[in-house]
């Protein structure tokens, strides 16, 4: 039966990974991923801390990997507070109308 090991406390992304990561997410910078990676796995305690094929480990990191800086930051941006638009005269005009048909509208209803 094979052991597990742990990440090494001096373990550097080797290029290959980060070529498969960048083919595989080319949103993510593979570079401050693997400081996470690295942080996270020689911290971590336990029998969970040991895997059998680092490589795979940082495959399915990668493949867990939220999506960019970018799409959180549209994300942001959509909840963000805007101003809200200007009332023109063209729009008080359209609501006059507005209301005006659905007045006539309600008579009718109310006459019927």
């Amino acid at each position: 039966m094979t052991k597990g090991t742990r990440l090494s406390e001096d373990w550097e992304l080797p290029e290959t990974w980060k070529n498969w990561a960048l083919a595989e997410r080319p949103d993510l910078r593979p570079e401050k991923i693997a400081e996470e990676f690295r942080d996270y796995w020689i911290s971590k305690t336990g029998q969970g801390a040991t895997k059998l094929n680092w490589q795979a480990t940082w495959r399915n990191w990668i493949r867990r990997q939220r999506k960019t800086e970018t799409q959180a930051a549209n994300r942001a941006q959509s909840h963000a507070v805007r101003q809200p638009k200007r009332t023109t005269k063209q729009d008080w005009t359209q609501a006059r109308e507005i209301a005006k048909r659905h007045m006539a509208g309600l008579k009718k209803a109310l006459v019927a």
